[in-house]
């Protein structure tokens, strides 16, 4: 059967017919409420994706570089708190080295001494120095003091005569303690006094407010490490600033119990950033310690001020999405109905 002009005709209608209907279903499949939900809903998770994974990113690299920059200020505290104590008790040292040469020809017994060290208690103990004394002490432990109100005095049971008395020990940095003389915590060192022949004579001693040392350690550690602390030969803490330290109601520092940095077994723990230098000054050595939970504190704040930027305006569209939907729809219904 040919085609005449009415089958072609009808043949043009039917085709204008389907693409109509083809255009008009995919109109009301992109006006469709489920289809765009689904749309909104791919891309919000895309931009999520998209802010995650280089926040992701940004906050691993700030992570490793605030651990570095740590690390490096613990290093760089260490070595001024070393360099520290090398200056201050090689001064004292050098001193004591002095006196001790100047008393090989003197007796301890007459006031004769005097003229080696006027101001502190060997002369008088009305005068001696709020921060720093410095004594004679003789073979038997009694400390050489003039003057008719003097206060005897006897050292024989302490650590930096007894170490002395054993044999010659070179500078040896006792453990702090109290005394009459100086108000608050002091700590000792000593020089050996021996005769010609090597016979023990006494010990030359220097005492050192150890405020005045915590003093430094708070400027160099603040900021900076939880704790700074010299060590003796054994590794016995001698002096010690931590950020844990209070102030009392008097004004006065007060210590807390605990450690910033924990025990001393715990200075290894990965958990614990920790540097030792030498001061090569009477066998004494500065540690410094810095908690990582401390040092990643700055670190947590800036993450999750940021994270909380992102969250808001990611939550924003999710938000109001539901009422636009709704209003969407309404707009639609209405326009069907026209």
């Amino acid at each position: 059967m040919g085609w005449g002009p009415q089958r072609w005709s009808d043949g043009l209608s039917e085709a204008g017919e389907s693409k109509m209907n083809a255009a008009s279903w995919g109109t009301m499949g992109i006006r469709d409420p489920q289809i765009m939900t689904t749309l909104f809903w791919i891309v919000w998770a895309t931009c999520v994706v998209a802010l995650a994974i280089p926040t992701g990113l940004w906050a691993k690299q700030t992570h490793s570089e605030a651990l570095a920059a740590a690390r490096k200020d613990v290093v760089s505290v260490a070595q001024s708190g070393a360099q520290f104590t090398e200056n201050t008790f090689g001064l004292i040292d050098v001193v004591l080295n002095r006196l001790a040469e100047l008393s090989s020809d003197k007796n301890f017994g007459s006031a004769s001494i005097d003229k080696l060290c006027p101001s502190p208690i060997c002369s008088n103990y009305r005068r001696l120095s709020p921060y720093l004394l410095l004594g004679f002490a003789r073979a038997n432990g009694d400390v050489v003091v003039h003057g008719p109100d003097a206060k005897k005095l006897n050292v024989g049971d302490r650590d930096y005569f007894i170490a002395q008395k054993e044999r010659d020990a070179g500078l040896f940095v006792g453990a702090p303690r109290r005394t009459s003389f100086m108000r608050g915590t002091a700590l000792p060192m000593s020089r050996r006094l021996s005769s010609t022949d090597g016979v023990f004579e006494g010990i030359v001693a220097a005492v050192i407010d150890v405020d005045l040392i915590e003093a430094v350690f708070k400027g160099l550690g603040a900021g900076k490490a939880d704790e700074v602390r010299l060590l003796n030969d054994k590794g016995l803490r001698l002096v010690g600033w931590s950020a844990d330290t209070v102030g009392d109601s008097a004004g006065s520092a007060r210590r807390t119990d605990g450690s910033a940095c924990g025990s001393a077994s715990r200075y290894s723990s990965p958990d614990i950033i920790a540097s030792t230098e030498s001061a090569q000054m009477g066998n004494l050595s500065v540690k410094v310690c810095l908690s990582t939970a401390n040092v990643l504190q700055a670190w947590r704040a800036e993450v999750l001020s940021v994270a909380g930027a992102e969250g808001l305006v990611l939550l924003a569209p999710a938000l109001a999405f539901p009422a636009l939907r709704r209003r969407w729809q309404h707009r639609l219904r209405q326009r069907r109905g026209l």
